[in-house]
């Protein structure tokens, strides 16, 4: 919090590594095909990350106040705190009441392509003076500018290899313990030649900025304030419903009036930029039928859920990849009930930590007692159940009637 500190500090690397995420996608011959979608993401030092949080904080309240002044508040949806709360589930069921609303209408989907990867540097100096009202930035803003765009990195497993950190060990690794000294990460770190560039050069300009700080998620709103702007006015004129999550852009409307925002949309990203991924575009056209029920000419996904006119289901994909996980957990219950055994303790599964994150059921008073978290409150059948209560919606409930028995299955083949 002290301005002379934060200018004139010296930021570590980022710590970074990839998410994976198994993916299944049906083929033309009914086989289905695996990929490994792989998402860079980069974590910054406890000290840095702090840093990173109070100047996020700083910006937030004249960020906001642009939004309020260019009649943004409503458009822009990701990464903001709203009264009541809201998430995903509130969005996406906010957007297919519109449509459902509209009747007949058109409805496109478009993402950014490798947003957070491709942000510029220029356009996001710019934008940060700005809502500061200074056209030069102070020494303590540029600060963190600079260390959030001229970033360095280290990649986690070489680090982890050079510390001589075995995999278990990483995969428990309890923060807030430290990597190394500062003697270690002088001597190792970089004296090992491990630390690289973090961001890129894109038609002969920087771009791009770590995903993972804390401040990014606020960045990457504030580089788009003059984009979300000109696209909203385009939409209010021609009574199209704009939404932006992130990456996620959301229209509803006229498809001629539809049309003439997507490119309004397109031109404002050539000017940042910044790519549209069209392999990702989806557009579905809705239409009334003689029931007045809706008809849809392909099924519309929008934030985890999918609306067909008729009914709204979580993706079939999300929940495979909950299956996955949860077959994975057993299994891995499964060894750790062998390895108890081998030592003279009780060798079978312990069935209530499974239920506690795979089923209705959630954790018990002991449980939250040791450990009371959100990730261990609400798992991803109690945000399944959550949707369908929120959207009034028991079509979401009827994907999850299998899943119990299938719970209990899974624990019987393991041996419990």
């Amino acid at each position: 919090m002290d301005p002379g500190a934060v200018a004139e500090r010296g930021f570590l690397p980022f710590l970074a590594f990839d998410i994976e995420q198994r993916r299944y996608k049906k083929c033309a011959d009914g086989t289905r095909r695996m990929d490994v979608k792989r998402r860079p993401v980069a974590f910054a030092s406890h000290s840095d990350a702090a840093i990173f949080s109070y100047y996020a904080y700083l910006l937030k309240l004249p960020y906001e106040e642009e939004l309020r002044n260019r009649g943004l508040t409503e458009n822009v949806i990701a990464y903001r705190r709203f009264v009541p709360p809201k998430c995903n589930i509130h969005f996406a069921h906010e957007a297919i009441a519109e449509i459902e609303r509209r009747g007949d209408c058109e409805a496109i989907a478009l993402d950014i392509e490798k947003f957070f990867d491709t942000i510029p540097h220029d356009a996001l100096k710019r934008l940060w003076g700005h809502v500061l009202g200074t056209d030069t930035l102070p020494p303590d803003h540029y600060a963190v500018f600079k260390a959030i765009t001229k970033w360095a990195k280290a990649d986690r497993s070489e680090v982890f290899k050079t510390l001589g950190i075995g995999r278990r060990q990483a995969e428990n690794w309890r923060q807030p313990a430290t990597l190394c000294t500062p003697r270690e990460f002088r001597e190792k770190i970089r004296g090992g030649e491990l630390i690289s560039v973090g961001y890129m050069i894109k038609g002969g300009r920087p771009v791009g900025i770590p995903q993972g700080s804390p401040i990014s998620a606020m960045l990457s709103n504030l580089v788009m304030l003059e984009a979300d702007s000109a696209v909203a006015e385009e939409a209010k004129e021609r009574g199209v419903y704009y939404r932006r999550y992130s990456d996620d852009i959301l229209l509803v409307g006229n498809p001629d009036d539809v049309t003439c925002v997507e490119k309004t949309f397109k031109a404002a990203m050539a000017t940042l930029g910044l790519d549209i991924n069209d392999d990702k575009t989806k557009r579905a056209r809705f239409t009334p039928d003689g029931d007045g029920l809706l008809n849809a000419s392909e099924p519309l996904q929008y934030l985890g859920f999918v609306f067909t006119g008729k009914r709204v289901l979580v993706r079939p994909q999300t929940i495979a990849k909950f299956i996955q996980r949860m077959k994975r957990s057993v299994r891995s219950a499964s060894r750790a009930a062998t390895a108890a055994g081998r030592q003279g303790r009780s060798g079978k599964i312990r069935r209530q930590e499974l239920y506690a994150r795979y089923s209705h059921l959630g954790p018990t008073q002991a449980m939250l007692k040791r450990q009371d978290s959100p990730t261990l409150r609400n798992n991803f059948y109690t945000y399944a159940v959550r949707a369908a209560r929120e959207m009034q919606r028991s079509e979401i409930k009827r994907q999850l009637r299998k899943h119990w028995p299938r719970l209990n299955a899974e624990i019987e083949l393991a041996g419990g």
